[in-house]
């Protein structure tokens, strides 16, 4: 039987590099001053605040492995106008 699996996504190889190196979202919430359900919101994302992605950064995880920096206004979006 040939078993073919999909590839690993941005987050798979984010969790198996944490998980090589023993690091937990508590341990990383705890450094960064947020909790642990706030870092796995931000790896899980598509895009973090570029100051969250910074700070993930200075603990050495690589920026391939991070969510796109990217700020996105909070609120609703603006309404379009019809021409």
């Amino acid at each position: 039987m040939n078993l073919i699996l999909p590839e690993p996504t941005r987050v798979d190889k984010l969790k198996g590099w944490l998980y090589t190196r023993r690091l937990t979202y508590e341990g990383i919430g705890q450094t960064l001053g947020l909790t642990s359900s706030s870092v796995l919101k931000i790896v899980n994302s598509e895009t973090a605040l570029p100051e969250r992605v910074e700070q993930l950064k200075s603990l050495g995880i690589p920026e391939e492995l991070l969510p796109e920096p990217r700020y996105i206004p909070p609120g609703p979006k603006p309404k379009r106008q019809n021409s």
